[in-house]
């Protein structure tokens, strides 16, 4: 969810445009990236409340909504917060993501919603042209552990990571 709609929530003076569209695709980025070993592999060495995305899994009320939002512009001129906390797999983004998030900051437009689709769009063209793949990378031959799977073991997840999305809202 956007920063803008996440402040505004206590006071109820949420407007959902476009722009609060492209906010939310940059923070699922930044999701898997932290979360993520790689395709398929959810990380293992560490819960969520164990990282930069605690405060977005422990919202409880409209306060922690507020402060969620309030996090989330931190993050704008605090990227290497979150890069910092990439998976192998993902670090060839930061650069990008370190991009995205600051054009949240400094580049977003609160009425043109064209304007941030076209500095979003513009800044993932030059990041596919820069990244590139981890080479030989899979779950069982992860040196940093982040995916802890063996060959023969059965794949357990994570309490954060489920294949049902119940979506709750605060009250």
């Amino acid at each position: 969810m956007s920063a803008s709609i996440l402040i505004g929530y206590k006071k109820d003076e949420t407007t959902h445009s476009a722009s609060d569209d492209l906010e939310s695709i940059i923070y699922a980025l930044v999701w898997m990236c932290v979360l993520y070993a790689g395709p398929g592999t959810v990380r293992q060495d560490k819960h969520v409340t164990q990282t930069v995305l605690k405060p977005w899994v422990s919202v409880t009320n409209p306060t922690d909504a507020v402060n969620l939002g309030l996090h989330k512009r931190g993050l704008t001129t605090g990227t290497s917060m979150v890069t910092n906390e990439f998976t192998t797999f993902f670090k060839p983004l930061c650069s990008t993501v370190d991009k995205l998030l600051r054009a949240l900051g400094s580049n977003w437009s609160t009425t043109d919603d064209a304007l941030n689709y076209k500095t979003i769009r513009d800044i993932l063209l030059e990041g596919f042209g820069t990244v590139e793949e981890v080479p030989n990378w899979s779950g069982h031959k992860d040196m940093y552990g982040y995916g802890l799977l063996r060959e023969n073991a059965k794949r357990k997840y994570p309490s954060y990571a489920t294949t049902r999305v119940v979506h709750r809202r605060c009250h």
